[in-house]
Parts: C-alpha cells; structure tokens; sequence
C-alpha cells in the first residue's frame, strides 16, 4: 500500500475530526444556555444542535472507513483526495446550516448530497474491486 494514501485518509480524518468537535462544542453550548442536562427539553436550537452533532457521528466514520478501506485495496491517491474533499465540504456545509440558524437550507442539502454521494461512490468502489479480485 502507498504510505501516501494513509496521510491522505489522515487529513481527511483529522479535519473532520475537527468538524466533529465544532458540533460537540456547539451542542454542549445550546445544553448550557438552555439548561437542558438530558434530552432536548423541547428547545428548537438544541434540538438543531444536537442533529447537526448526531448526523456527522452517523456519517463520518462509516466513510472514512470505507476510503481507509480503499487506500489498503489500493486506490490511487487522486480518488482518496476526491472523495476525502467531497465527505469535508459536504460536512463542512452541513455543519454551517446546523450552528448557524440563518445559513440557507441549501446548505445542508448541498452538504448531505455530497455525503450520500461519496458514501455511494466508496461503497461501490470497494464492492467492485473486493468482487473483481474474488472472480
């Protein structure tokens, strides 16, 4: 395996860790302003909060599973580089529209399709490759 293909997927991890955390922060800030400890308390904000944070821990680690996978079946670096900035700024647009109540709803469907889309795309991808080599 290229070693180059482990710091793309580092990258790629590391600035949606980041990401993550910005959502954590954000949900842990909506909790302490609203003094809800457990649950939503019925409050708006904290209930966007916490399905920003929640939606990001549903998808980022299945993908980036999936292209570490691909990096070890040996994906080339350029499909890595392609799908790691596809899943960044999708979360990245997904994660504004969340934290910011006036960031337009585009933003988290523009966001959610590039997720879904590289999702699909890297699932697909080790589903071939996995199957082509079995054959």
């Amino acid at each position: 395996m290229d070693p180059q293909a482990i710091m793309t997927i580092g990258l790629y991890a590391g600035i949606n860790a980041l990401i993550m955390w910005g959502l954590f922060v954000n949900a842990l800030r909506n909790r302490s302003r609203s003094g809800v400890s457990f649950g939503d308390g019925g409050d708006e904000a904290l209930v966007r909060a916490m399905r920003g944070q929640a939606n990001a821990a549903e998808n980022v680690p299945i993908t980036l599973l999936l292209l570490l996978i691909l990096a070890l079946m040996g994906a080339q670096n350029w499909l890595l580089h392609t799908l790691g900035i596809a899943l960044t700024a999708g979360r990245l647009m997904h994660a504004l529209y969340f934290v910011w109540p006036g960031v337009p709803l585009m933003f988290r469907i523009v966001g959610t399709v590039l997720t879904v889309t590289t999702i699909v795309v890297a699932a697909i991808r080790a589903i071939g490759v996995a199957f082509l080599s079995m054959v």
